[in-house]
């Protein structure tokens, strides 16, 4: 059979076997020039859907083709719920316990472990790992990350129950403005603002303002500044830039708890029963605060960081980190609540331990123990 036939033939086929479908929107007018298949097409958009990257692992893929145990908290949930702190924050992340002490000092349990890793853009912060410290509001967190399992050992040595990352906004850009102002009950009320768009060039930046106070239900008192600002950009085509500043001054009311349960039955001086053992007083004004009023909690803050990346290809990258981070806590409180006591019969109740007979005044506290300390920490990474 002669080639060209059969190459005629075969083209001849698949022409005829053809089919052109066409998929468009409800305002996309489509002009048919024949009764055929051969249409023309006013507008042709491709629609995708970004990928999304964590700061945590640098991996530049989807989040769903890695293979750990992640959770994330994202900025729609934190401000749908009015969340601007990361106590509250804490209750969406799964095995995550968090607490609070002295009024300001955070703590978190993750798995049931103790003292982990907290990080900030993927830097791990060593200070949360060996004690616990404040931690300013959330005024500028894109979203926090929860990495649990085997993999927050990349993160270091002894971090077994999981690591929490913190990841800060970043610039747009296109032009957005967003303000918040809230009033609530307690004296509390906060005041945002935040901006974003192109600066010059190819640099984009991001900036807001923070500002809350609250007295709280039991005196317990929140005061809250928050500044942040970055500028990034890839000023060529293969190289990025990014400059942050963070800056923070928070001041709490140190809280000492409520007066201590008794581990004894406690009697009138006529020897009736007044309070079974582990019971709390009768009338104790819960939303009291016992601490002494010098009592106080401030904290500083302030980080500066640069970012530059250069992408030699698509499979490698060079990636670079310069972060110094200042710390200032200034602490000074009375942190336990004591009853007087005496051996004589000079009070209306008493308790008794091992034989022994101890009189007790409850309508009188004493604020003992105090501590006073001034943390300075300057951070390098």
């Amino acid at each position: 059979m002669d080639k060209n036939f059969f190459r005629a033939a075969t083209l001849f086929s698949l022409a005829t076997l053809s089919v052109t479908s066409v998929a468009a929107s409800g305002h996309d007018k489509v002009k048919r020039e024949n009764k055929d298949s051969i249409v023309t097409l006013n507008d042709f958009h491709v629609v995708g859907k970004k990928i999304q990257q964590t700061k945590m692992l640098p991996y530049g893929v989807d989040e769903k083709y890695l293979p750990v145990n992640m959770t994330e908290v994202d900025r729609k949930t934190l401000e749908n719920r009015d969340i601007n702190d990361i106590s509250s924050a804490s209750r969406f992340l799964p095995s995550v316990k968090n607490r609070t002490t002295y009024g300001g000092f955070q703590e978190f349990y993750i798995r049931g472990f103790s003292s982990q890793l907290v990080a900030t853009d993927g830097v791990a912060d060593q200070r949360s790992f060996i004690t616990s410290m404040p931690m300013h509001d959330l005024s500028n967190v894109e979203r926090i990350e929860l990495l649990r399992g085997p993999a927050s050992a990349l993160y270091g040595q002894s971090v077994v129950g999981g690591v929490i990352n913190i990841s800060r906004m970043q610039p747009t850009r296109e032009n957005h403005f967003r303000a918040k102002l809230s009033l609530g009950s307690w004296h509390t009320y906060s005041g945002f603002a935040g901006m974003s768009g192109k600066l010059v060039g190819p640099f984009n930046y991001y900036a807001s303002v923070n500002l809350g106070n609250s007295d709280g239900w039991r005196g317990n008192f929140e005061r809250r500044f928050t500044a942040y600002a970055t500028v990034s950009g890839w000023f060529s085509d293969k190289d990025f830039l990014q400059l942050i500043y963070d800056f923070s001054s928070d001041r709490y009311g140190t809280d000492t708890g409520l007066p201590p349960l008794m581990s004894n039955d406690i009697y009138n001086a006529d020897g009736t029963l007044y309070l079974p053992r582990f019971a709390s007083l009768p009338n104790l004004p819960r939303t009291a605060r016992y601490n002494n009023e010098s009592d106080f909690l401030n904290n500083r803050t302030q980080d500066v960081e640069i970012r530059y990346e250069h992408h030699f290809s698509e499979a490698f990258k060079l990636k670079d980190v310069a972060m110094f981070r200042y710390d200032n806590i200034n602490y000074m409180s009375t942190e336990t609540l004591s009853y007087v006591t005496s051996e004589e019969p000079v009070y209306p109740h008493y308790y008794e331990s091992n034989g022994k007979r101890t009189y007790i005044n409850l309508d009188e506290l004493t604020n003992s123990s105090p501590l006073r300390f001034n943390h300075i920490a300057y951070s390098y990474h």
